[in-house]
């Protein structure tokens, strides 16, 4: 239906698997690659390349190729964030569909769709039918209860799921959320499926404690994980934060970059051109790293930090007495040991306080081990060695006040979480309250916008097709009239901007990974060329 040259060079006009070019066998499917996001002609569609391989063992054409078909993947699922956002604009401020397609063009309108279906389903009077398929009266469920705001000071919409599949039972706008209004939210969901309450789990709001104690004493109630770890790392991963705030912009602030970016807008012969392309760069390496982001939810992005400027800077300082150093220019080996003198004084500053929460870190991450882990042996004991270690810790007379008193407030937290924060280990259950929040070695979801692979995002809009990826209903004339403006200037230009971007994320990565490598590439180029 539409032609698009393919990475082995061959042309696929159909939706079917590709025919060979060589022999004429239909292809085999071996795989496909992740989907991700695109924007064409103001439309959000998600696409998937599929990888194939000729069927013909005799065939001289065995090589893997790839076949960019025209298949469209909405999305299935979102995340608990967007679905209140979407609930809270169509009850709460009366939004039509327009508008919420307009609001957030990210979400497909069959998505928005399933949303307002679910809500409604949960939210209403009768048994709805396909839930009450699914959970025919007398099963035993366990429930996941959770509460969030959609904007301050608006109702809280508080939810009640199976914990296995995420399904919604029940959901409602409370403008007091007490006990009793809890209870009147979950206990419908017994009269009106018939199902057995086995189990709960929160994020430990009081109100819901209080609902448990009062209606469900005897029910056993499994505290998030997640939540746990984040109110005991709390001050931690402030001052942490505090450490990469301060990092960040000493470094972005040196006048040194700005006295490189003059000598490079300029012929200045005190300078070769080599040597104005090391500075460049160097500078562009060092602001790539202090661009970092968290990888995972329980990150400490500023120690992570300041042990890579240690590096690059211990690296910048030994280049010094290299021969290839020593051979450049008087000017720039100026500007060269002024970024070193530089970085070495932004890290003396804040030693101190690096060291400080180096030591916390030290003695508080053993409690990942114990709470995190998805099946560690004798959780329990884990977690009591770990208060033990504390309370030693707190009682020593070395223990600066600082440490004390971050110590004590993350030990009131362990500590009031103990009740319920072992339940579901050895039936190998879910340790969070929904299905958005993952453990902290897992990836937390920065997807720039929402690209699956985090090459293309939904800044920039196609002005044609893109990569041939199309929705099916479209005519084969109406498709030949969209090819027209495949390979024109407007579409190069976007894609050459894509690849830029992509450089770019790469460059940065490899930074974060192994600065001192990257310098080191950098710093080759003194060679004469």
């Amino acid at each position: 239906m539409i032609i698009k040259e393919a990475a082995s060079g061959q042309f696929w006009t159909s939706f079917s698997n590709p025919i060979c070019k060589d022999c004429g066998f239909r292809m085999k499917y071996s795989y496909h690659g992740n989907p991700r996001a695109l924007i064409i002609n103001g439309k959000l569609i998600y696409i998937v390349q599929s990888y194939y391989i000729c069927n013909n063992e005799e065939c001289s054409n065995r090589e893997q190729i790839v076949a960019r078909h025209p298949e469209i993947l909405y999305k299935k699922k979102y995340s608990r964030s967007e679905f209140v956002r979407i609930i809270n604009l169509r009850y709460n401020k009366k939004y039509t569909t327009k508008q919420l397609l307009e609001e957030v063009p990210y979400i497909s309108k069959s998505v928005i769709r399933e949303m307002i279906q679910s809500f409604r389903a949960a939210h209403r009077a009768g048994a709805d039918d396909r839930i009450a398929k699914k959970f025919p009266p007398g099963t035993k469920l366990r429930l996941s209860i959770d509460g969030m705001e959609p904007e301050k000071g608006q109702p809280a919409i508080y939810t009640v799921r199976e914990t296995k599949e995420g399904t919604l039972l029940a959901a409602d706008f409370l403008e007091i959320a007490d006990a009793e209004s809890l209870y009147k939210l979950v206990s419908q969901i017994e009269s009106k499926y018939g199902i057995i309450i086995v189990g709960f789990i929160s994020d430990k709001q009081t109100n819901i404690i209080s609902m448990h104690d009062r209606y469900y004493p005897t029910v056993p109630h499994q505290y998030c994980a997640v939540h746990f770890m984040k109110n005991v790392t709390q001050d931690l991963r402030d001052g942490d934060q505090a450490l990469l705030k301060n990092l960040r912009s000493e470094v972005r602030s040196l006048a040194v970059f700005k006295t490189i970016n003059g000598k490079n807008k300029e012929e200045d012969p005190h300078l070769a051109a080599n040597e104005r392309f090391v500075l460049a760069e160097t500078k562009k390496a060092l602001l790539a790293l202090v661009n970092l982001k968290k990888k995972e939810m329980f990150d400490l992005a500023g120690l992570f930090l300041f042990g890579k400027l240690t590096d690059a800077t211990q690296f910048l300082i030994e280049v010094t007495s290299d021969s290839q150093f020593l051979d450049s220019s008087e000017k720039f080996q100026t500007l060269e040991n002024h970024i070193s003198s530089k970085l070495s004084d932004i890290l003396s500053k804040y030693k101190e306080e690096y060291d400080f929460y180096s030591y916390a870190n030290e003695i508080i991450h053993p409690m990942f081990n114990a709470v995190m882990k998805s099946n560690p042996k004798s959780p329990k004991r884990k977690f009591e060695q770990v208060i033990k270690k504390w309370k030693t810790q707190i009682n020593e007379p070395d223990c600066s006040p600082k440490l004390k008193g971050l110590l004590e407030r993350s030990l009131g937290f362990a500590q009031s979480y103990e009740r319920g924060l072992f339940i579901w280990r050895k039936a190998k259950l879910p340790q969070t309250n929904n299905d958005t929040e993952t453990f902290y070695n897992q990836k937390k979801g920065d997807y720039r916008g929402i690209s699956r692979n985090k090459q293309i995002g939904v800044t920039l809009e196609l002005t044609g097709l893109e990569e041939m990826y199309i929705p099916r209903t479209l005519t084969e004339t109406e498709i030949r009239e969209d090819f027209k403006v495949f390979g024109n200037d407007a579409y190069w230009s976007i894609r050459g901007e894509m690849s830029q971007r992509s450089a770019k994320r790469k460059f940065g990565r490899d930074c974060r990974e192994n600065i001192v490598d990257v310098l080191e590439k950098i710093f080759i180029n003194l060679k004469d060329k």
